[in-house]
């Protein structure tokens, strides 16, 4: 009887850590894939970054790091502006706000 009642609790004992063993080596996937995700989303935003710094370098014609009323005008027909990527619609919050802006 005893023996029994022994490998009943050893069994059970070994089923806990094989069981931990695999929720351990899933949350490290989990982790993997979680880290992947931010440095991919990251990278998407230095994408956009770099494409709207360009878009706005190549509006200053003067070059004096500031946009004028006339470059401004210029930049509602932009048509890079509507290219610009963005999973929030930056592109397209920027442009109604530069209008509105323009409206004053």
């Amino acid at each position: 009887v005893i023996f029994v009642a022994y490998r009943c609790v050893l069994g059970f004992a070994l089923m806990n850590v094989i069981g931990a063993v695999f929720v351990q080596q899933t949350m490290a996937v989990a982790q993997q894939d979680q880290d992947l995700m931010i440095l991919q989303k990251q990278k998407e935003i230095s994408n956009y970054n770099s494409k709207l710094k360009a878009l706005f370098r190549s509006l200053d014609e003067n070059g004096d790091g500031m946009l004028s009323r006339d470059e401004m005008f210029k930049l509602q027909d932009d048509p890079s502006l509507k290219e610009l990527p963005g999973p929030d619609k930056i592109a397209e919050t920027l442009e109604v706000r530069i209008k509105d802006l323009l409206a004053e």
